[in-house]
């Protein structure tokens, strides 16, 4: 007869008490239907053009001056990516503590008028909890610590300059160069666009890596034909969401301004 029962992680762990002897039991995880991991990093400022095209408030702390993490999501090659896979699974600060001072430059929210753990509670909540269920992020500490390690081995702020890909207020490239200076940094990532309303620029915002779930390259235009092209937008002053960058259209990598 099992005296009393502990639910500790959607369907991977359950802690019991049989008798006054503690046992564990590991049970399938329905959550495991994705197929490969995108480390996604955001362009700070391109970022914060979104947010005030979206009429919120923007603020990039003075810290920041290169590429950071979004997220490290689990995504499908066919149907719909997992999201939001435990709601019982709240995202707990306190997990993270020691992480604060690299996540705030390196992992930072761009929402003027949210808490600074704001973007971590997102990312958690809608995908930690389904990548959780590989061991290597099966905590809120290691979502964020594997964050931040991706984040140095795959950051894109000094391949895009080693490939004269540089921020400014006024140049702007195609997407062929932007391509070609990624090269080094991944086998064919995904690079997103947005559109600034105020200044009606289509700008870089977010580039792709595709990883298997031990963490190794993969090539993004084979489990996501078409990649970038995929669902092209038309940028017409309507866009708000990041979207595939366009081929035939002036892409523009904005300085940031604090």
């Amino acid at each position: 007869m099992i005296n009393q029962l502990f639910y500790l992680m959607a369907g991977v762990l359950l802690l019991y008490i049989y008798n006054g002897v503690i046992v564990t039991a590991t049970v399938d995880n329905s959550n495991d239907k994705w197929d490969y991991l995108h480390f996604v990093q955001q362009w700070p400022q391109s970022a914060c053009d979104q947010i005030v095209s979206e009429h919120a408030q923007c603020k990039i702390p003075e810290d920041v001056t290169s590429w950071t993490v979004h997220g490290i999501w689990p995504e499908v090659i066919q149907g719909d990516y997992p999201a939001f896979c435990n709601d019982s699974w709240h995202f707990d600060p306190s997990k993270i503590t020691d992480l604060v001072p690299r996540l705030a430059v390196q992992w930072p929210s761009y929402f003027a008028d949210e808490p600074k753990d704001g973007l971590w509670d997102h990312e958690w909540t809608k995908h930690g909890t389904c990548s959780a269920s590989l061991a290597a992020l099966d905590s809120q500490h290691k979502y964020f610590t594997k964050g931040l390690s991706l984040l140095s081995i795959y950051s894109a702020t000094h391949v895009l300059a080693a490939g004269h890909v540089l921020p400014s207020t006024n140049q702007a490239y195609n997407l062929t160069v932007i391509l070609k200076a990624l090269q080094p940094l991944a086998l064919h990532p995904e690079v997103y666009c947005n559109y600034n309303k105020q200044n009606q620029h289509i700008e870089l915002q977010e580039i792709r890596v595709c990883l298997s779930k031990e963490f190794e390259q993969i090539d993004c235009l084979k489990v996501n034909p078409g990649g970038y092209h995929k669902s092209p937008r038309t940028y017409n002053g309507r866009a708000r969401a990041v979207e595939g960058c366009p081929s035939t259209q002036p892409i523009y990598y904005p300085a940031i301004v604090q």
